[in-house]
């Protein structure tokens, strides 16, 4: 329980911004960072369960992300909420790196706690969740990127069993 509060708290705090510039040397910036300074939505579409005894049910995503913090703005606060065709539902807030790969590319890690609600989809085993995942997108234009993110959803051993449950996303991001 004493992990699960210290995980929580730190993603309530870099969520806020609280944490502020994150020393990231050696990431260079792009000429055209415009839309990497402001909030931005993502729409993501995908499966979820994609384990061999896993059901594979519909995803659908939004997130908000405001600007990012830090020297090179690649620390980026992220809210989200997450359902499937079953009813399952996760809503969220957490943290990302948002990590250029030379001019046009980005990928990069990002954590969250949220809770969840199971509706006729997976008991995930606690309404209290942890997400985790990796994306890579590519910009199109000034303001939009479309990428792949792979998450996965856990208990994080807050109870047992902890069975989690993976997704693939394909997702639009669009910068205001």
């Amino acid at each position: 329980m004493i992990r699960a509060s210290i995980l929580v708290l730190a993603t309530l705090g870099l969520s806020a911004g609280t944490f502020g510039a994150v020393p990231l040397h050696g990431l260079q910036a792009r000429p055209d960072r415009t839309a990497e300074r402001s909030a931005s939505w993502v729409f993501a579409t995908g499966l979820q369960g994609l384990r061999v005894h896993d059901r594979s049910r519909a995803e659908l995503r939004v997130e908000y992300r405001p600007p990012g913090v830090g020297p090179q703005e690649v620390l980026v606060p992220v809210l989200g909420l997450t359902a499937t065709w079953a009813g399952s539902i996760l809503a969220y807030g957490g943290v990302a790196l948002d990590l250029p790969l030379g001019a046009r590319w980005r990928a990069g890690p990002s954590f969250a706690a949220g809770v969840y609600g199971k509706g006729t989809g997976r008991d995930l085993n606690h309404p209290f969740q942890f997400r985790t995942g990796v994306a890579l997108a590519y910009r199109l234009g000034a303001r939009g990127r479309l990428g792949l993110s792979a998450t996965h959803l856990s208990n994080g051993g807050l109870s047992d069993p902890n069975p989690g449950v993976e997704s693939l996303t394909l997702f639009y991001a669009l910068h205001r």
